[in-house]
């Protein structure tokens, strides 16, 4: 009986240990906490997904993040865009994943949006507006997207990295 009861629990606990968030600071004291960083030669797909991040961010919380190219000297935490030169094997997917393939990744403070090609990055972007920031598009347009209400200033959330 113990057995049976050890074998049910066990694959749980594994699961939910796979599954820690890591938190992130964006924005703090009303100023922005990380930078968003895109390729120094992003595609215009890649470019418009950091500015729809950064621009809900400001809408969320009233705190424009910076958006700079991975030329930039960074002294803070960074949201990586694309496949930026700082990203490391590890933080892509691999050539044979499907073309719309996308992962969201924290590693040392910061966060790394990356698909396989641009269509992922875009996804990937999206992914973390929705599942992590709450925001919410129903219909096209300014008069569909909802964006909870938060507190001005401070936005801090616990990211899951996922694929």
């Amino acid at each position: 009986m113990s057995r049976s009861i050890v074998a049910c629990i066990l694959p749980a606990l594994v699961a939910i240990g796979g599954a820690c968030a890591d938190s992130i600071t964006l924005a703090t004291g009303d100023a922005p906490a990380m930078t968003i960083v895109i390729p120094v030669e992003a595609d215009e797909q890649v470019e418009r997904a950091a500015n729809e991040l950064q621009g809900y961010v400001a809408k969320l919380v009233a705190v424009e993040l910076h958006l700079v190219t991975d030329e930039a000297d960074l002294d803070a935490p960074a949201i990586f865009v694309g496949p930026c030169r700082q990203i490391q094997e590890a933080d892509l997917l691999p050539a044979d994943a499907n073309l719309e393939s996308y992962a969201i990744r924290v590693r040392d403070g910061n966060l790394m949006l990356v698909g396989r090609e641009w269509h992922g990055t875009e996804f990937a972007v999206y992914s973390f507006l929705e599942h992590d920031l709450g925001i919410r598009w129903f219909v096209p347009g300014p008069l569909g997207e909802y964006i909870p209400e938060h507190e001005q200033g401070e936005l801090t959330v616990e990211v899951t990295s996922r694929v």
